[in-house]
């Protein structure tokens, strides 16, 4: 299409077919210049035209399956004003009870639902068609579907959930005008086990239907004909699947001729388990049980007085998941009859589930009997839908209640009540029991009794609180309850007293102690018997005692110090005596020692001098007498004769003490001390720390 403009409508198109476009700008045609480059390709499928042949299928196609999370309406009406749409299906599977539609007689889903009859479930709401046609699915799509609204439209609304995608469906579509004799539709059938009533839609009164044992071929003529709707056939084979045809005779019923068969519809009718049939899982002896399941089945007796017994030859479901609740009566308002379960997950306590092959404890192995009055068993079987195992099968008999004689064993331990009497002895004990029917029944006992034992054993232990008598039971080899008694006595604890004398600090048990005290060292388990050993520990800390001395002598004295030695010099003298206590005792004798003269010689009037101390830091003492008051010169000189103190004092008549002050930064050594007075010179020598 060339010089074209947007929004270009083609037509001539093919129906429910993809295409492809691609598309250039023609500049220069518009005044500019040349052309883009193709844009494309952008593909599109045309609507189905079903009125024109087009299938009517999923959106997988005749490949694939459908999608998880679908909700698609289709409305499919006819080209021309007065024709009807007529929907066939010719391939139907979904995910039974999941996925499936909701069929509309007329343009939308406000018009009148045509339903399956089918009960809601899971997602599906009432009246949904689900399942797979290709099996005994109860509501799959088998006859036509015919408009009958004005519009001649039908409206189809599909739900899937998000798991388990089916192959979908397939169906014809014509678009004509209605026919002159309508074909029934929605057909449907209620069984029992020997008869079954067939019902279908139509506005017509009479009908020819065709009945057999599936499957049925398409019928000429039909075997009940000129009947009406809701037809009951007898005769029916139980447990067997059947398929019928019906059609509408128009002209019976004042219009014109007949119409088209619907069907084949299928049923199966249901046991007859008082016949012989098994009574099996919906799967059958070849397959499993379905997904989802909650199915109620009540067997009851043909005959008054009797009553049913179902036994199990075989049983496997999903251990913990899917399983049996079993009711001694006709509802599951009956005593149930328990496995002894704990509920797990989705089943309730007392069901019955597992493998009977293997170790799963609730699996059925006795028979059950129903001791109702009504002689019925109520079974209620649910499954979840992630694993489905085969299933069971069971025999059923249904008979009056057994009268019998029956040897039973018996094992009790030391008494027993049995046959009216409390029996104590090893033996054959006969009772007649009656049932609720009103039958005697003969029992023997055959009765062993076992012995409980009692024992005794006596134990020691450290721990008061162990002691005394204590009695458990316990269950001997022979299944009995037993007595054993336990006399604890009580073992001694060790006790010791250690006393401990030290001075200032001691180390016990590697911890130093620093003042007297008292202390508990327990050994756990530490004593010969086992038990625990204390020692008591008392610790004495006597202190050591530290003292010191300042005292002087003269230069010609010496001083006897505490621990005996003697000293003539100067100096810090440390003395360790044992006190009365026996502890050390430390003494620090500071001793200064200073010349003492009787006269100073050369040096009118000055007596007994003393120089202290020696060694001096500072300052340096002069003590003497003089005789004769006047001036005195002092100087201080080192070893070299360099000067270092200069001073000059007015002495008084009598005891005189100078205090001469040294700097500080006059270094330590030994010093030249001169005393002078009208030329007369005393020298001595002096030592600076």
């Amino acid at each position: 299409s060339v010089g074209v403009g947007n929004n270009l409508t083609v037509t001539g198109l093919t129906s429910n077919t993809t295409y492809e476009y691609y598309v250039r700008a023609d500049c220069a045609a518009g005044g500019g210049t040349g052309q883009s480059t193709w844009s494309g390709p952008f593909s599109f499928t045309t609507n189905p035209d079903y009125c024109a042949g087009d299938l009517f299928e999923d959106t997988g196609g005749s490949t694939g399956s459908y999608s998880a999370g679908e909700n698609t309406t289709y409305v499919i009406c006819p080209d021309n004003p007065g024709d009807i749409v007529t929907v066939t299906f010719t391939s139907f599977q979904t995910e039974n009870n999941w996925d499936g539609f909701m069929i509309y007689d007329g343009p939308s889903v406000a018009s009148p639902l045509i339903s399956s009859g089918g009960t809601g479930f899971f997602g599906l709401p009432d009246g949904a068609w689900n399942g797979d046609a290709g099996t005994a699915d109860p509501f799959t799509p088998s006859a036509p579907f015919l408009s009958t609204d004005a519009s001649g439209c039908l409206t189809f609304v599909f739900t899937s959930d998000g798991s388990g995608q089916e192959a979908g469906w397939s169906a014809t579509v014509t678009c004509a005008p209605p026919p002159a004799c309508p074909a029934p539709t929605a057909l449907t059938a209620a069984a029992s086990s020997s008869d079954a009533t067939l019902s279908w839609t139509s506005t017509e009164t009479v009908f020819d239907v065709a009945v057999g044992v599936a499957p049925l071929a398409a019928p000429v003529a039909g075997d009940s004909v000129g009947v009406g709707n809701n037809l009951t056939v007898t005769g029916l084979t139980s447990n067997t699947t059947y398929e019928y045809y019906v059609r509408a005779d128009c002209a019976a019923g004042g219009g014109t001729g007949q119409s088209t068969w619907s069907g084949p519809f299928s049923f199966t009718t249901n046991p007859d388990y008082c016949a012989g049939d098994l009574f099996e899982d919906t799967g059958g002896s070849t397959g499993s049980y379905s997904a989802g399941e909650n199915t109620t089945y009540v067997i009851c007796p043909d005959n008054p007085g009797d009553i049913v017994t179902v036994t199990f030859t075989s049983f496997q479901t999903e251990n913990n998941w899917d399983g049996f609740m079993i009711y001694d009566g006709p509802s599951v308002a009956s005593p149930l009859i328990s496995s002894g379960g704990t509920g797990f997950f989705g089943l309730p306590d007392g069901a019955w589930n597992g493998d009977a092959g293997t170790a799963d404890p609730f699996t059925p192995s006795a028979p059950f009997l129903s001791t109702d009055a009504s002689g019925c068993l109520t079974f209620v079987f649910t499954s979840d839908d992630i694993f489905q195992e085969a299933g069971w099968s069971a025999t059923v008999t249904c008979a009056p209640p057994p009268c019998f004689e029956d040897t039973i064993p018996v094992v009790a331990c030391d008494s027993i009540m049995l046959a009216g009497a409390m029996q104590t002895i090893s033996g054959l004990y006969t009772d007649s029991l009656t049932s609720v029917t009103g039958c005697d029944s003969i029992v023997t006992f055959d009765l062993t009794i076992n012995s409980s034992d009692q024992t005794f054993a006596s134990a020691t232990s450290c721990n008061p609180a162990d002691t005394g008598v204590v009695v458990s039971s316990f269950t001997n080899a022979l299944g009995c309850d037993s007595i054993h008694t336990v006399t604890t006595t009580l073992l001694p604890t060790s006790f010791e007293t250690v006393d401990v004398s030290d001075c200032d600090s001691v180390d016990v048990l590697g911890t130093w102690y620093f003042a007297s005290t008292t202390f508990n060292d327990t050994i756990v388990g530490g004593a010969a018997n086992g038990c625990d050993s204390i020692t008591t520990f008392n610790l004495t800390l006597n202190s050591s005692s530290v003292g010191s001395v300042d005292t002087t002598i003269c230069d010609d004295e010496s001083l006897t110090l505490p621990d005996g030695a003697v000293v003539t010099a100067a100096g810090t003298y440390t003395s360790v005596v044992v006190g009365a206590n026996g502890c050390d005792s430390v003494v620090t004798t500071e001793l200064s020692v200073i010349m003492c003269t009787t006269g100073v010689e050369g040096i009118e009037g000055i007596e007994t001098l003393s120089i202290y101390p020696n060694p001096y830091i500072s300052t340096i003492n002069l003590l003497f007498d003089d005789a004769a008051a006047g001036e005195l010169n002092i100087t201080l000189f080192d070893v070299t004769g360099r000067l270092l103190k200069a001073e000059s004092v007015m002495t008084a008549i009598g005891a005189n003490t100078i205090s001469i002050n040294v700097s500080p930064e006059v270094a330590a050594g030994v010093h030249i001390l001169q005393i002078e007075r009208d030329g007369a010179v005393y020298s001595t020598s002096i030592i600076k720390k």
